[in-house]
């Protein structure tokens, strides 16, 4: 059966080539669903695990600091400090000393340090280690803190504090 020339396209009556189909689209492609790139999945349980050893590490597997006693401070009559608070600590193998000491004099005290001595059972020194005060100068009859980091002794049963000036003589 053939279609009468009025029924023909115009392009097919001058043209010896057929058109060609129109290819077909593609089917529609479902979006992926979401997933958070792997790397940072990874990260982030890292970051958990690492903070989780973190937090038992210190609450559970480290010994909590130990008080070592402090020998009683000799205070001569003409001491121009007084020691006023001190704690010492022991923990990961060092002794940490903080407190605060008085400026008993009428004038300023300059370039004061900090002494700390470990004393073993015999009141014998140990181990010694001085740090700058961090007030300078020190007003008459103010106060002012310090703290000392000393590396333990496992012979050490107390330590003594004590301030000096700079290559100077003891204060106290």
């Amino acid at each position: 059966m053939s279609l009468p020339a009025s029924a023909l396209p115009i392009w097919a009556e001058n043209s010896p080539v057929q058109p060609q189909p129109l290819p077909k689209s593609p089917a529609p492609r479902r979006p992926k669903p979401y997933r958070p790139p792997h790397l940072l999945i990874f990260g982030f349980t890292l970051l958990v695990a690492l903070e989780a050893g973190v937090v038992l590490d210190q609450k559970l597997f480290q010994p909590h600091p130990s008080s070592l006693p402090l020998s009683a401070p000799s205070i001569a009559p003409n001491a121009s400090v007084r020691l006023c608070t001190a704690e010492a600590k022991r923990q990961e193998g060092f002794v940490s000393v903080k407190g605060s000491f008085q400026n008993l004099s009428s004038h300023p005290l300059r370039h004061v340090q900090a002494v700390v001595e470990l004393l073993n059972s015999k009141g014998l020194p140990l181990d010694v280690e001085t740090a700058p005060i961090a007030f300078d100068p020190v007003l008459p009859h103010h106060k002012a803190p310090f703290h000392i980091v000393i590396e333990d002794s496992p012979q050490a049963t107390s330590c003594r504090i004590r301030f000096r000036t700079l290559l100077g003589p003891m204060l106290d």
